[in-house]
């Protein structure tokens, strides 16, 4: 295999492999070819620079590199995070929000009736779907619902600062942190919620 050294269509430097018969689709974001420059030189990458035959090290372009890098990085974050929240969402309610929503409207105001007069038809569903009274039924919803909104209070609490975290990460080793400790909070959230 022969490397290349170019630039992406990212505006990021990378090595590729290529068989002997292989190119790259832009000859013009090749910066060293090992079949036409001789062996890759010691590079770092999103820093070089080619000046006549040789590759040098453009410090100003490596910074640009690195926060180019980090900004993906961030964005890239940001989007799983919101995704993760999308993902339990439709894992726990799908696409019956407006029915969870009227089974506690239903529920709550059976309860504040203190279970007294015509049972709610969500409520009154659900009871007979499990066997139990209206009561039962009620207060099952109510606890299930309470559980719920105390879950979206805190998937929103720190969906919102993780994401900010992520915005105002200073390097990739940061943002690493920021995407673990994010990791295991979805990891949490989903056992509370048990899926």
């Amino acid at each position: 295999m022969t490397k290349l050294l170019i630039n992406n269509p990212q505006g990021l430097q990378e090595l590729i492999d290529i068989s002997s018969g292989g190119g790259y689709y832009d000859p013009t974001k090749i910066l060293w070819d090992e079949r036409i420059d001789g062996a890759m030189p010691e590079i770092t990458l999103g820093g070089m620079t080619r000046v006549g035959g040789s590759l040098v090290l453009d410090n100003n372009l490596l910074a640009a590199s690195i926060a180019s890098k980090l900004t993906i990085a961030k964005n890239v974050l940001i989007a799983k995070i919101d995704f993760d929240v999308d993902a339990i969402y439709t894992a726990v309610i799908g696409r019956k929000d407006t029915e969870y929503i009227k089974s506690e409207e239903h529920a709550l105001a059976y309860i504040a009736a203190n279970y007294t007069g015509t049972v709610p038809a969500f409520v009154q569903d659900y009871a007979t779907s499990e066997g139990q009274t209206a009561a039962w039924a009620a207060d099952a919803i109510a606890a299930k619902a309470t559980a719920w909104r105390t879950a979206q209070a805190s998937m929103r609490a720190n969906r919102l600062q993780h994401k900010a975290d992520a915005r105002g990460a200073a390097s990739i080793a940061a943002l690493d942190v920021i995407q673990a400790a994010w990791v295991a909070y979805v990891a949490a959230i989903k056992a509370s919620l048990g899926i």
